[in-house]
C-alpha cells in the first residue's frame, strides 16, 4: 500500500452565533449516517477545550436551560494532499465535561434536531454520478467484507470520495464471493487527530448488475 498523506481533522462549534474552529487538539469523532429518515448522529471528544467554550456548552445544553438556541457542530476530515471534506453537520444535544488535569469534553449531536420533522441526510435527492470508490487491499480496505441481510459490511480507510448513496467496487482476495459493485446506505465513521482510528465502516447493497 502506498504511503498515506498525513491526516486532517477539524471540529467547528457555534458559539453565540460565531463558529470557533479547533485544529491540533487531541480530538476524536465517531458516528453514523443513514440514507433514510433516521437522524445522523455523532459523538465528539475534545481534550483541553478553552474554558469559555466549555462553560458555554455546559450551560446551553443543561436541561434547566430554557433558552433553546441552535448550537451547530461541524466535523471535517481529510488528507493533506486533498484537503478537508465535510463529514458531519448537526445540532449539539448534550455536553459532558471531564475531570482535570486534561479535561476531555464529550459532545453529542444529531442532524435536524433543532428542526425535527425535516428529513435530512448527506447529498439528499442528488444524483451521485461517478461517485464510485474502487475498494481492495491496495486502496484502503481493512480486513474482509462481511455479508449482511442487505449486502455487505466493509471497513476502509477514510477518504474524501466515499458518500451515502455512492458506490463501492469491491474486490476481496480472501472473500471473492463478495466481489461486485454496491451502493452505500449506511456509513459509520471513526476519526482521531492523534490516535489510530481514521476510517469508515460502510453497509451497502448489491447494485443492479453488480
Amino acid at each position: 500500500m502506498p504511503e498515506l498523506d498525513p491526516r486532517l481533522l477539524r471540529i467547528s462549534i457555534e458559539i453565540n452565533g460565531q463558529l470557533k474552529i479547533y485544529e491540533g487538539l487531541a480530538m476524536t469523532a465517531s458516528g453514523t449516517k443513514y440514507a433514510n429518515a433516521n437522524q445522523n448522529e455523532c459523538e465528539v471528544k475534545i481534550t483541553n477545550l478553552d474554558q469559555a467554550t466549555r462553560d458555554y456548552l455546559l450551560t446551553e445544553t443543561s436541561p434547566f436551560n430554557k433558552n433553546k438556541t441552535r448550537k451547530i457542530l461541524l466535523v471535517e476530515a481529510g488528507r493533506v494532499s486533498q484537503g478537508y471534506s465535510l463529514v458531519f453537520a448537526g445540532d449539539i444535544t448534550s455536553a459532558v465535561g471531564g475531570q482535570p488535569p486534561d479535561i476531555t469534553m464529550t459532545l453529542k449531536a444529531t442532524t435536524g434536531d433543532f428542526a425535527k420533522g425535516d428529513i435530512i441526510f448527506k447529498d439528499y435527492n442528488a444524483a451521485l454520478v461517478r461517485r464510485v470508490r474502487t475498494l481492495n487491499l491496495d486502496t484502503g480496505m481493512i480486513g474482509i467484507p462481511e455479508f449482511t441481510e442487505q449486502g455487505i459490511k466493509v471497513k476502509m480507510l477514510f477518504d474524501n470520495q466515499t458518500v451515502l448513496g455512492g458506490g463501492l467496487d469491491v474486490t476481496s482476495k480472501l472473500n471473492p464471493a463478495a466481489n461486485g459493485v454496491y451502493t452505500v446506505y449506511k456509513l459509520a465513521f471513526e476519526l482521531a487527530s492523534r490516535d489510530t482510528p481514521f476510517y469508515y465502516i460502510a453497509e451497502a447493497t448489491r447494485s443492479a448488475g453488480g
